[in-house]
């Protein structure tokens, strides 16, 4: 109970540093928010290179 709720807690920081990350880099290199599959697509690659990111580094070693 006590890590699915770990999980579930840290899914949410990861998916709000995403969404600021996701927003510098639209920023940075002024990809056109008007087009859905670019606007989406970048947001769901940095969310999931984060999230394999994070879980490599601190997976549990059993």
């Amino acid at each position: 109970m006590i890590r699915s709720l770990l999980l579930s807690f840290v899914n949410c920081l990861l998916f709000i540093v995403a969404g600021v990350i996701h927003r510098i880099v639209l920023r940075r290199f002024q990809l056109p928010i008007n087009n859905v599959a670019i606007y989406w697509g970048t947001f769901i690659g940095i969310f999931f290179i984060i999230s394999l990111l994070f879980m490599l580094l601190f997976r549990s070693k059993r």
